[in-house]
């Protein structure tokens, strides 16, 4: 056991077997083929290890190179499982997938619910929508966009007895940095007449009024 393993730039370690105990930085290429790494491998840049056999024992990776879509690791292992690597280094709103034969730097997503605060008062285009980690939020009356997704709150039509309208959003602003819920609010106001009072036939009578305004329905 040693101070650790450097891999130069353009050189190649290749581990076939037995036991690695050091630590390693790869700025060359690191091939795993099998045998045990209870160190920690560093990458220094994209695909510095490729791993053609399942391993033991769960690598530990430091990843330098962390930009959104880097090839971080090639995998020839056909029954390799992302449980078999841990990778630490990654940017707040990053994790690594194993996609296309290739460990690779993608954003988490995350659910944003968009909901009626009474769905008898009104509805919103869409309920649920899969975004990346710091997709932008903003509302301007009521439409809401989240991203490139743009959702409308649309009050229940008026009746004879009640106006709808819709009146703001709760939580539609910043950006998604985890699972989020969005209400539309909408209101609900009774309706109001004027009462015209009149006699009949003109001239054989009179009332004290001629019309009562703002008589709720239903009085």
């Amino acid at each position: 056991k040693g101070s650790g393993v450097y891999i130069a730039s353009g050189g190649t370690f290749n581990m076939n077997g037995g036991t690695m105990e050091d630590d390693v930085y790869a700025v060359g290429s690191m091939v795993y083929a099998g045998g045990t790494v209870s160190g920690n491998i560093t990458l220094d840049g994209a695909e510095k290890l490729t791993i053609n056999k399942k391993p033991t024992t769960a690598l530990k990776v430091t990843a330098l190179t962390t930009a959104v879509g880097t090839k971080l690791v090639k995998v020839n292992a056909e029954d390799f499982e992302m449980g078999d690597i841990t990778i630490s280094g990654l940017p707040t709103g990053t994790r690594a997938i194993l996609s296309d034969g290739y460990i690779v730097i993608d954003y988490t997503y995350h659910t944003v619910t968009i909901t009626s605060s009474n769905s008898a008062y009104g509805k919103v285009s869409k309920t649920s929508l899969t975004v990346a980690y710091g997709t932008s939020i903003s509302a301007s009356g009521s439409t809401l966009t989240v991203g490139s997704n743009t959702i409308t709150a649309t009050p229940t039509t008026d009746t004879a007895q009640y106006d709808y309208s819709f009146t703001s959003w709760t939580g539609a602003s910043g950006t998604v940095t985890e699972d989020k819920t969005i209400t539309a609010n909408f209101s609900r106001v009774v309706k109001t007449y004027t009462v015209t009072i009149a006699s009949s036939p003109s001239g054989y009578g009179s009332t004290s009024k001629t019309s009562v305004a703002s008589v709720p329905y239903g009085s």
